[in-house]
């Protein structure tokens, strides 16, 4: 995924200095095959490991 090699989409495409865009960074992995969902679990993994007190 993070050089494209199966879908010719690099990871960097959606996830770099402007904003990220998660749906769109599925297609590095798998197509957009459940994207939405896959999004939801990667927001809240995310907010999971960013939780700082």
């Amino acid at each position: 995924m993070m050089e494209g090699w199966f879908t010719r989409v690099k990871l960097s495409t959606y996830f770099n200095a402007t904003p990220e865009n998660w749906v769109k960074a599925r297609k590095s992995i798998n197509g957009l095959d459940k994207a939405n969902l896959i999004t939801r679990y990667g927001h809240e993994y995310y907010a999971a490991i960013s939780y700082t007190k």
